[in-house]
């Protein structure tokens, strides 16, 4: 079976990784991440094209970069030099 899956548009696509960074730098901001996603879900986004961009390593990549100069920590770079996977 082939899943279409439609990713999020350029502009909704920078409010995610901000809102994830937010998230890995302070997780006391998922709440904010939550209410996030479920608006993107119900103005029309597929959860997969949101789930896919996510763990796109470009994507990956990008969060590492932005919360290793925000919190300073080398460690951060180690912990997420790795692609993420949901199995």
């Amino acid at each position: 079976m082939n899943l279409i899956v439609k990713m999020p548009a350029n502009a909704e696509r920078e409010i995610i990784v901000d809102a994830w960074v937010k998230v890995l730098v302070n997780p006391a901001e998922y709440k904010d991440f939550g209410k996030l996603i479920g608006k993107l879900i119900k103005t029309g986004h597929s959860h997969h094209g949101l789930t896919c961009y996510l763990l796109h390593e470009d994507t990956g990549k990008t969060i590492r970069n932005r919360v290793t100069e925000q919190t300073g920590n080398p460690d951060i770079e180690i912990a997420l030099s790795s692609p993420i996977c949901l199995n």
